[in-house]
């Protein structure tokens, strides 16, 4: 879901579940890590927005360098055909594929209310909930890997329907400013918004799947924690009886 936003992410992270889950999801993407205690970390970046490379940004602190601003809201503009974003005093070829994330280890960072508007923050601390939440769902992918991994596949595959739906609005969009003359004799604008029905169609299908799949799997993990529950009250009886 994170290429849906309209701004990059930092996020609160002080057990890594975050680095983890960016690690794993870029794990074929060749995702560069970095910080920015790190040598010419601005050029990196530049590289990775010019090849839409991932990056990822550790060990953030509450304040930023100002010259990541234009990343994080990804200020682009198009000159000449060409999507360009301007970093520090240099302007960049805007690869649309590039992402960036930023995390931080700070358990509870005090972020300027400027920040809001310039970065979407994300908790990624675990609390007991989501600890509990976590561990059900690894026994359940123990005991019955096919609903889990049907969980995954699905929430992969309707975030990349969601982006395909973007990048066919965005073509869209452009295709309708460069048509000249009737917009029914232009056959690329009519094979792509054919295309995007077709894809809307096919995402809201997957929706409808996916959160009958949740249900399964809340239900048998629910199951998982009755039955644990009921183990852990047994076996206090049976110490109560044994003092």
């Amino acid at each position: 879901m994170l290429p849906l936003l309209k701004f990059f992410s930092r996020m609160i992270d002080p057990q890594a579940q975050a680095i983890k889950w960016i690690k794993s999801m870029e794990l074929s993407n060749n995702l560069r890590v970095l910080d920015l205690q790190t040598n010419n970390y601005l050029h990196l970046v530049e590289e990775c927005i010019r090849t839409g490379r991932p990056c990822l940004c550790q060990n953030v602190k509450e304040d930023l360098d100002p010259s990541l601003d234009p990343v994080l809201t990804r200020a682009v503009k198009r000159i000449g055909g060409v999507d360009i974003l301007k970093l520090g005093d240099r302007e960049v070829e805007y690869n649309k594929d590039f992402r960036f994330y930023m995390t931080t280890k700070l358990p509870n960072p005090l972020y300027a209310p400027e920040v809001s508007s310039k970065a979407n923050i994300i908790n990624f601390a675990v609390k007991e909930q989501g600890l509990e939440s976590q561990l059900l769902g690894i026994v359940v992918r123990e005991e019955k890997p096919e609903l889990e991994a049907d969980k995954d596949r699905l929430v992969r595959g309707i975030a990349k329907g969601k982006k395909s739906l973007l990048e066919l609005e965005d073509q869209l969009l452009r295709l309708l400013n460069e048509t000249k003359g009737s917009l029914l004799e232009n056959d690329e604008l009519l094979t792509t918004l054919e295309t995007s029905k077709q894809t809307a169609k096919t995402v809201q299908e997957q929706l409808i799947t996916s959160e009958a799949t949740e249900k399964d799997i809340d239900g048998a993990r629910e199951v998982k924690l009755m039955n644990d529950k009921h183990i852990e009250f047994d076996f206090i009886l049976e110490l109560s009886t044994m003092c």
